[in-house]
């Protein structure tokens, strides 16, 4: 048998398409039939020469594979063939086919020819076929080609036809969706329906609490917690115990409270430890908000020690005193008494550290079988300066003599005529001295002003001047006044009020005249005025203010100002023509009041907390009297009454001061609030100045 290709003209595969619910433009394509050997060689007209079936066969052959090629080719060209689908085809074209119907009546014509020449070799005596074309092993392979050929071309019809099929099954399906999306889109009633049952669904989610959290937590939302820890047998808190929720820790701070933030919303657990104490373990549910979870006791489970913690001065408790060991705290009551539970295996005496604020911290060795009392030494420093070697030095020292210190030592330029204040903080000391040998052009001979650090000793001078004046310190910034001495009062610089901060080392000019009349520091305020008998003609009149940092300047008034006083914390009393008037710093107002019975003004030394001033000053009858204002209740109150007692003043911390006194027993002296005083332990002491009024 032999195959042979021909189109489905009737339109089978079509009809069964269209049958199965493809598409019904489903190209033909080629059918194989089967059709005799003798049917495929009978001889043609009698006018044709007789062509041997084996020849038949390749002319067949050739004919067939143009047939086929042109026959894809327009199927393609009308159903819209791919690129892809193209190039295949003509791939098959250039390898299996001549080109052209040219081509293919060339190629048979040579056949013939070479078909009547080679006749007798091909062909027996008698007409019949060659024995070579007849080859069984020749007509499978005819066949074989002829299978491979076809399989080819139906496997690249089947693609083309299945990728069209599936385009156009896509298309139908997104024009459905289309529709429908669009139907409910412009359906009002269904889409809000739909609407709120999604809205009502996502709002069950988030009424379940499990779920909730889980969508809040996703979301990047996060909350915070609070709690006290206290100790159960004395109802003090615990600070620097360790709280832990979640992957979150914090220590307590000195009032038992630990803060934490970033946390998950939801169940949690939280864990209590400190050294000594039993350890909490509990679970919790976190919710929206900040989470006060209450106080916590914690039960000792170490031996407890007992400190009772007092005042170096007074001897009285120390109210918020502390005492640790190995990493156990345990808080003061307001009676000053400590209970620190120590673990157990720490030995019969361990050794605690006892501090509290503004004070010197200690060791102590603790007894378990009784209380120990320890008294704690205020922690400012007092400052002096002593001759040793023949040169003035400046010291600082704990008020008990301990820890003396070297801060600057003297270059034998120095006379005796020095000024020193200390900072609010009691970190900066101001001295005024010679130390830096300096003269002007006409020899005269020129003081320094010297910044010195407490804790470390590193000195900086900021300013030079015939004469320099310690005015006040407000906060970290020194307020003074450089005058030119040799200068006529009518030299517009003659006189001038600087500033000094030491915390951006940033030095500034506040006022300048030939001569103040009043130069003076209320507050923290720098109030100024220009002396009448200033003889420089552009001298303006009036009393003015200025902050520290050179803002803030105002005009208190614009008559001529003779002279001023500090009358009290917050006044300053002020002369003009018409009389004297009293200047109240809070209130901003002027009123006239009468003539000052003494006309030395206060310097008034600000205690570290800001609720106390000191200041030196006559008493009721007449004798040099330590004062101190108390801020809040607006009172005075006097600590200590002493021949020559004057500046400069100290605070050792808001609960002592520190001041200077000649006389038969010069020295350095400290006395406190609460009670208890004693002088100093210093040897070789000098006496000097601090805060002066200004002329």
């Amino acid at each position: 048998m032999v195959q042979i290709f021909v189109n489905d003209e009737d339109g089978d595969d079509a009809a069964k398409a269209s049958a199965a619910g493809a598409p019904n433009d489903v190209p033909k394509r080629p059918v194989v039939k089967h059709v005799s050997r003798a049917a495929a060689t009978s001889p043609g007209p009698a006018s044709a020469p007789a062509v041997p079936p084996a020849l038949a066969r390749k002319l067949g052959i050739v004919a067939r594979r143009a047939s086929l090629v042109d026959i894809v080719k327009r199927d393609m060209a009308a159903n819209g063939a791919s690129k892809n689908e193209a190039a295949e085809a003509a791939q098959f074209s250039d390898k299996k086919a001549p080109k052209t119907s040219n081509e293919v009546e060339a190629a048979a014509e040579v056949t013939i020819a070479a078909g009547e020449k080679n006749r007798d070799g091909l062909a027996g005596g008698d007409g019949d076929e060659s024995p070579l074309l007849e080859n069984p092993e020749t007509e499978a392979a005819v066949d074989q080609i002829l299978a491979r050929e076809a399989d080819e071309l139906l496997a690249i019809d089947d693609a083309r036809t299945e990728n069209k099929a599936a385009a156009l099954q896509h298309e139908r399906v997104g024009s459905k969706l289309g529709a429908f999306f669009g139907g409910w889109w412009h359906n009002a009633w269904l889409r809000w329906l739909t609407l709120l049952v999604i809205f009502g669904g996502i709002g069950t989610l988030i009424g379940i609490s499990q779920t909730r959290y889980f969508i809040l937590n996703k979301a990047g939302v996060r909350v915070s917690a609070s709690l006290t820890i206290t100790a159960t047998s004395t109802q003090q808190p615990l600070a620097g115990a360790t709280v832990q929720i979640g992957s979150r820790t914090v220590q307590t701070d000195a009032s038992g409270t630990a803060k934490l933030t970033g946390l998950h919303l939801g169940p949690q657990s939280l864990r209590i430890s400190q050294i000594g104490f039993a350890i909490v373990d509990q679970p919790l549910t976190l919710g929206w908000g900040s989470n006060p979870l209450g106080g916590f006791a914690l039960n000792a489970t170490g031996i407890q020690y007992t400190v009772n913690v007092q005042d170096y001065l007074s001897g009285k408790a120390v109210a918020g005193a502390s005492a640790s060991f190995a990493g156990a705290t345990a808080e003061g009551d307001s009676h000053g008494t400590v209970v620190l539970a120590v673990p157990a295996g720490s030995g019969n005496t361990p050794t605690a550290t006892v501090a509290a604020n503004g004070y010197r911290s200690t060791s102590v060795t603790l007894d378990p079988k009784a209380a120990v009392n320890v008294r704690l030494v205020p922690s400012g420093k007092a400052v002096f300066v002593a001759k040793a070697s023949g040169k003035y030095n400046v010291y600082s020292t704990d008020i008990d003599g301990q820890n003396q210190q070297l801060l600057l030592a003297g270059t034998g330029s120095e006379t005796s005529a020095m000024s020193l204040a200390t900072s609010p903080a009691n970190d900066e000391a101001a001295v005024v001295s010679l130390r830096n040998n300096l003269h002007d052009g006409t020899g005269a001979a020129l003081n320094s002003l010297t910044l010195v650090s407490l804790g470390n000793g590193q000195s900086v001078t900021i300013d030079s001047a015939q004469q320099i004046r310690l005015m006040d310190w407000a906060d970290t910034t020194i307020i003074y006044e450089l005058t030119t001495t040799s200068d006529a009062a009518g030299n517009p610089n003659r006189s001038r009020i600087m500033s000094y901060d030491y915390a951006d080392s940033t030095r500034m000019q506040l006022a300048a005249a030939g001569q103040f009349s009043v130069a003076a520091s209320v507050q923290g305020v720098v109030y100024y005025a220009e002396s009448p008998a200033d003889s420089n003609p552009n001298a303006q009149p009036g009393l003015f203010s200025v902050n520290p940092d050179g803002s803030g300047r105002q005009t208190i008034t614009s008559q001529a100002v003779q002279n001023g006083v500090r009358a009290d914390y917050n006044t300053l009393d002020i002369q003009t023509a018409t009389g004297w008037d009293a200047y109240d710093v809070d209130t901003s107002q002027l009123q006239n009041v009468a003539v000052p019975t003494s006309l030395a003004g206060r310097q008034y030394v600000a205690s570290p907390n800001g609720q106390q001033a000191a200041w030196v000053g006559a008493n009721s009858v007449g004798q040099n009297t330590l004062f101190v204002y108390n801020v809040g209740a607006g009172k005075d109150t006097a600590l200590a009454t002493q021949t020559a007692a004057g500046y400069p003043l100290f605070w050792a911390n808001s609960g002592a001061v520190v001041y200077q006194a000649g006389g038969a027993t010069p020295g350095e002296y400290v006395v406190g609030l609460d009670g208890g005083a004693q002088k100093i332990p210093i040897s070789n002491f000098v006496p000097t100045t601090g805060f002066t009024q200004g002329t």
